[in-house]
């Protein structure tokens, strides 16, 4: 704390390589820094760890907008909702409450939780493999910003041990 905050930002992008969960505990810390990039920064790897608890909460606050209406012959429907709030906790993980561009603020939100949460946690939940995954979001309102934090996602997890990067293959 006694650094500056782009020594501290130096210091935990230093992380990246080889970066592990053994980082975790001080990536977290890095989330309660006075200054925003070095926030930023703790966020965006923590997000390259599907495994970390940053990103098992970005898909937990994930899940309750996500709905599977099956139809007739076994057929189902991807239904997302929009986050409905940035809460201070969501805020304090990183997620940025004021939009950048042109987006509205709840898809904003929406795109920073898709690109930090696990890759996997779309299969689990949708009992589905990834090209299924992308097929059954093809008719959503929310598609093309789905797409797009799928691949935020990817990039951020392909050099993460084991990652499941055969969601992003499935959207190209």
């Amino acid at each position: 704390q006694q650094e500056q905050a782009e020594q501290r930002v130096l210091f935990l992008e230093a992380l990246a390589v080889g970066l592990s969960l053994d980082d975790e505990p001080l990536l977290e810390v890095g989330l309660d820094d006075r200054a925003k990039t070095v926030r930023a920064t703790a966020a965006d790897l923590l997000a390259r760890l599907p495994a970390s608890a940053f990103a098992q909460r970005m898909a937990a606050r994930l899940q309750p907008l996500i709905t599977i209406e099956r139809g007739w012959f076994k057929s189902r429907k991807l239904e997302l909702e929009l986050p409905a709030a940035c809460d201070a906790a969501m805020q304090r993980d990183g997620v940025e409450a004021k939009p950048r561009g042109k987006r509205g603020e709840r898809a904003w939100w929406l795109l920073q939780l898709v690109g930090a949460a696990p890759l996997d946690f779309w299969t689990y939940t949708l009992d589905a493999s990834p090209a299924e995954c992308v097929r059954l979001s093809a008719g959503l309102e929310w598609r093309g910003l789905l797409w797009e934090g799928w691949s935020l996602a990817v990039d951020r997890q392909a050099a993460a041990p084991a990652a499941p990067t055969e969601l992003g293959q499935a959207a190209d």
